[in-house]
């Protein structure tokens, strides 16, 4: 999905493709499977002192647990043992159930970055922990740059985006031998590409492109053949958010709406507008304001955040794209912001 440049080269991609690639930041902690206890009264129904509350610039989308999305919240700042993590399961009439984070580090993880004496990102890491990574080193040309990067979910593939002078590539790579295994050039014909994402969803890629000149993402499919890329497939309209919903299922979001694909067609199988996540002062000032999408679920059930461009939460919302209809605002009570200190 499309971020701030300084946000989309500190984030870090997980072995489950979320959007996603998604929220700014480091890959949320992984979910318990403890049993849930079902909330008896709605999130917004309770006083702020005595139930839980939302942090604007904390909240995230964490991985599915029991085929249902999990909303996180950091609530307070981190500390020597580190901020205090609440989450809970997401249902499909927006109730939700407290669960238990978990503190583990994910299996492995893509970070990219660009260092302050170096304008150009030349290579990509693949890390297991903080302090255990190995360097990719693709195949760059004068003034090439990695952009993006992406660990499919059984960690041995590495998808890695390329934007050049006059045209992209894309390149895996194999995480356990550290050697490319494919290559495609990806054309431009007209536009041009200021972004260019891309995301393991299933065994398919899911490659998008942004024009600065339009204000859009386009999408392309693409899978691995043997040693060669292949696209298969073409997404219609703005992409701006996406993440694996099933075993063959993603959802996207693209314009208004959000709509599963089977990712071994590349068709689409049912959509769901996203639009009543906004309430109607949100919805007269979206277009003044940049906003992005986080995406987490399943085939039935696809939970969203509604995030302004500082990454500040404006709504949390469900949708059924398999049902069609509208998103259902999920009501969350926002915790009050912190009293600044009066300087003595």
């Amino acid at each position: 999905m499309r971020l701030a440049p300084l946000a989309l080269l500190a984030a870090c991609s997980s072995p489950a493709s979320t959007s996603t690639t998604t929220h700014p930041g480091d890959d949320p902690p992984a979910i318990d499977a403890a049993p849930a206890v079902v909330m008896s009264a709605p999130l917004d129904a309770a006083p702020v002192d005595q139930g839980p509350c939302f942090e604007a610039d904390g909240t995230s989308l964490d991985r599915v647990l029991d085929g249902a999305p999990v909303l996180c919240n950091q609530v307070g700042l981190a500390d020597e043992d580190g901020a205090d993590v609440q989450c809970y399961v997401v249902q499909r009439d927006g109730a939700m159930a407290p669960t238990t984070p978990s503190a583990e580090y994910p299996a492995a993880v893509i970070k990219y970055y660009v260092s302050s004496n170096a304008p150009t990102t030349t290579e990509a890491l693949l890390c297991t922990s903080d302090d255990a990574c190995t360097t990719l080193t693709p195949k760059l040309g004068k003034g090439d740059q990695v952009v993006d990067a992406s660990l499919d979910a059984t960690g041995t593939r590495v998808a890695l985006s390329i934007r050049g002078a006059s045209k992209d590539a894309l390149e895996i790579w194999d995480a356990a031998k550290l050697n490319r295994i494919a290559r495609a050039e990806l054309l431009r014909g007209k536009r041009e590409v200021a972004d260019l994402d891309v995301a393991f969803l299933g065994d398919a890629m899911l490659v998008t492109r942004y024009d600065p000149k339009t204000g859009t993402s386009d999408g392309t499919w693409w899978r691995l053949t043997g040693k060669k890329l292949k696209q298969f497939a073409t997404v219609t309209g703005d992409v701006v958010a996406w993440a694996m919903v099933g075993p063959a299922h993603a959802a996207l979001a693209i314009d208004d709406s959000v709509a599963i694909y089977d990712v071994t067609t590349g068709k689409a199988l049912g959509s769901a507008t996203w639009t009543g996540a906004l309430d109607r002062e949100q919805l007269a000032r979206r277009d003044d304001v940049e906003l992005y999408l986080d995406l987490a679920g399943a085939d039935d059930v696809v939970a969203l955040l509604v995030l302004d461009e500082e990454a500040r939460l404006w709504s949390a919302a469900v949708v059924s794209p398999m049902l069609g209809g509208d998103a259902q605002r999920i009501p969350l009570v926002m915790c009050p912001e912190g009293d600044e200190e009066t300087p003595e």
